[in-house]
């Protein structure tokens, strides 16, 4: 009779089977030490050589940043006459499809941070969510080619050569490209915040605005001001109809009121699931509010209603205790 479970191990890594097909495989503790120390070298490696991707960016005159998630607060706090004006004191970074909007030409940001597959490839979608995500990234291309300041795109590795806005640096000299190592950090201490630090690894970019915060904090800036940052899904955006199916709401700052009234299908994701996707979203939002901690950068939530409480929050209008 043939078993079940079956297992192999080799110097470097244990691997179990079930009925042939590999289900686990784990580094043995030799191996996983040598890795730690080739991790070691790079990190003592990269203090001596230094690390100038983001450099020049902060400074002791710009110690002060802005970052514009896409949620619906943002849209209040730009009709907000003095966090307008506080905001348009500062480099802004803006993420995703915001230079589709009127808002992107009248705020000028520096920078524009992509970490959404969808502006890189569209595996695994419809063909009515592949022609809506079309139609937004020809939108945000549009608007990436009118920029008439300078503006940097950053884009993780992954999509180089491979995405959407590759030839704008070619076709409006106003815009420079720039990509940063999003691979998830080996360690799992505080050891990691060197590898965020000098871009051997970083936070996990299950949204946006987790890579925008990152890409500040290991730029220098030292007050860092999020507005858009919602994530309140619970507390109007969740739908299960009659048939168990779960919808959803997702909506952003310049959305029509047709828009902001749809549905969005959560495939056959049931809202356990769904649940605890997000807790891991959370998580690295908890990490990255870790890692600037860790540098003495102050990250302030400007959307006091906003569910992520990874960031001390700061009312529209108010300034930090």
């Amino acid at each position: 009779m043939r078993r079940a479970f079956t297992y192999k191990a080799t110097d470097t890594r244990f691997r179990l089977y079930f009925f042939g097909i590999k289900i686990l495989s784990i580094a043995m503790p030799s191996a996983r030490n040598e890795e730690a120390e080739s991790r070691e070298k790079l990190i003592q490696e990269a203090k001596i050589k230094g690390f100038d991707l983001f450099k020049g960016m902060a400074s002791k005159e710009k110690e002060t940043c802005i970052i514009m998630g896409n949620g619906p607060s943002l849209g209040e706090a730009l009709k907000n006459d003095v966090e307008l004006a506080f905001i348009k004191q500062h480099p802004i970074f803006c993420v995703n499809a915001m230079p589709a909007t009127k808002e992107f030409f009248s705020l000028k940001p520096s920078y524009v941070v992509f970490a959404d597959p969808v502006f890189w490839t569209n595996e695994n979608m419809d063909e009515a969510r592949c022609n809506s995500v079309e139609a937004l990234c020809q939108n945000t291309y549009n608007g990436l080619l009118k920029v008439d300041w300078k503006l940097t795109i950053f884009m993780p590795k992954e999509a180089e050569g491979i995405h959407y806005f590759v030839k704008i640096p070619e076709l409006n000299k106003n815009v420079t490209l720039k990509y940063f190592n999003s691979q998830r950090a080996f360690f799992q201490d505080e050891r990691k915040f060197d590898e965020y630090k000098y871009n051997l690894a970083a936070p996990a970019l299950w949204n946006v605005l987790i890579g925008a915060i990152y890409i500040a904090i290991t730029a220098g800036y030292k007050n860092i001001y999020v507005y858009g940052l919602d994530f309140s899904y619970f507390k109007d955006y969740f739908v299960i109809d009659e048939q168990n199916n779960l919808y959803m709401k997702q909506l952003h700052f310049y959305d029509s009121d047709e828009v902001s009234s749809a549905l969005q299908l959560l495939g056959n994701r049931c809202l356990a699931a769904f649940l605890g996707g997000l807790k891991v979203v959370f998580e690295e939002f908890t990490d990255v509010g870790s890692y600037a901690e860790s540098v003495g950068t102050n990250v302030y939530n400007k959307n006091i209603e906003s569910y992520v409480d990874a960031f001390k929050k700061v009312g529209l209008g108010e300034k930090p205790e």
